[in-house]
């Protein structure tokens, strides 16, 4: 077994040791004091001042940079590179640490990795992390995640088996945050995709945080049918600015148009292209346009509500005129050896005037056309003379629905007919 040591910073010099088979076997240490305290640790390589210092047992490492691995003790296959990288590390093992100060702190965590300067460096005992990035990891009042990501300049994470990508403004001295584009090199939202392809299962909506406790300022949104008639639907292609895509026609509205009508379903966004220039579009979120579908049913339930008890209401009218209708005679009647007639009122129906034509025999005494409401109340008489005539009956002040007139010669009820007065 050889063990070669590089005693002191400024030695060039590289010592030959050569120790019992059962001690140490094919270990490096270059530096001074590294691997100083090794007792059985196998296959491992130490390069820099007090790297791996404390190392004991722990085998198959690799420590790079000023006191990486100080404190290792019985960690093994840890990989630390950078000055102070893996520094308090003492038990964990399977552990890269790539960057001055990376998992600085960690003292018995496995499994995780961190690239970046001071990358991890919160990080105690938990395992199976992966922090990429300058300060890439947790805060310091967190030291026991399990399988969290954070991929960033300053991109931190809080919460176990959770990946977070990029920074967050005012978190761990972050001061913008950052979006996220795919198929896209200049995102403009937070999540920018290049074409239209995601998919989840079940429902196409997405699950919003609704519990009332999260909200204040409620007021009830009132927007319905006089919005939704004006949301015109329309089919187009992008033109390719903005790196919108250009392939696939869409089904969609106009910006512009839905701002006049419903402004607060649209704002501005921000465009740079990769030279620097900046443009500024309108989007469309079309969320409240779920709840004024909602206000709009209702509003329409309302009215087929009104329409089906008019209707009622109607039904019940012609059923009372066709009993009235019922009690009439409906053929003719001869008087003094002479028929009278009734014609039909022209127009019919009619919301102004109309005029019934009659003809009355000359030897009758009396006759008179009367009007009846479908309740079977007399609302008017006219007094007619013998012979052929006319009368013109004004409907102005009559309310909507159907009425029946009557001739009546010498007290007997000739002839009946129907009326339709509309509004």
């Amino acid at each position: 077994m050889n063990t070669f040591r590089l005693l002191g910073s400024l030695l060039a010099a590289t010592l030959l040791f050569t120790q019992p088979a059962d001690a140490q076997v094919e270990n490096f240490f270059i530096g001074q004091q590294a691997g100083a305290n090794n007792i059985t640790g196998n296959r491992n390589t130490f390069v820099g001042t007090f790297t791996g210092f404390s190392n004991r047992s722990g085998s198959d490492n690799a420590f790079f940079g000023h006191s990486s691995g100080f404190n290792n003790s019985t960690g093994s296959s840890n990989a630390f590179f950078g000055r102070s990288a893996g520094l308090s590390n003492f038990t964990g093992s399977s552990n890269t640490f790539v960057g001055s100060s990376a998992g600085r702190r960690s003292t018995s965590g496995i499994e995780n990795t961190f690239i970046g300067s001071t990358a991890g460096e919160n990080n105690f005992t938990g395992n199976g992390n992966s922090y990429f990035g300058f300060r890439a990891g947790i805060l310091s009042s967190q030291t026991n995640l399990t399988n969290a990501t954070a991929i960033g300049h300053r991109a931190i994470v809080s919460r176990s088996n959770a990946l977070v990508l990029g920074s967050i403004a005012g978190k761990n001295g972050a001061t913008s945050d950052v979006n996220v584009g795919i198929g896209v090199d200049a995102p403009t939202f937070q999540l920018h995709l290049s074409k239209n392809s995601a998919a989840k299962p079940g429902s196409s909506s997405w699950t919003v945080a609704s519990d009332g406790r999260l909200k204040k300022d409620v007021q009830a949104f009132t927007d319905g049918l006089n919005v939704l008639l004006k949301v015109n639907p329309v089919k187009y292609y992008y033109n390719g600015k903005a790196q919108m895509p250009t392939e696939k026609e869409y089904v969609g509205v106009i910006a512009q148009e839905i701002k006049k009508v419903a402004p607060y379903m649209v704002d501005e966004f921000l465009y740079e292209n990769t030279t620097g220039q900046e443009e500024k579009y309108l989007n469309y979120d079309a969320s409240a346009l779920t709840y004024i579908l909602v206000n709009s049913v209702k509003e329409q339930q309302k009215i087929i509500q009104a329409m089906q008890a008019e209707n009622q209401e109607l039904k019940q009218q012609m059923g009372q005129i066709i009993a009235v209708v019922a009690k009439l005679p409906g053929h003719l009647t001869e008087v003094n050896g002479s028929t009278a007639r009734l014609w039909q009122n022209a127009p019919n129906p009619t919301d102004r005037t109309t005029v019934i034509k009659y003809w009355v025999p000359s030897s009758a005494t009396f006759a008179a056309i009367t009007l009846f409401n479908s309740n079977g109340q007399q609302v008017s008489s006219y007094h007619l003379k013998t012979g052929e005539g006319e009368i013109t009956l004004p409907t102005g002040t009559l309310a909507a629905g159907t009425y029946v007139y009557a001739l009546l010669v010498d007290g007997v009820q000739i002839e009946s007919k129907k009326l339709v007065v509309l509004k």
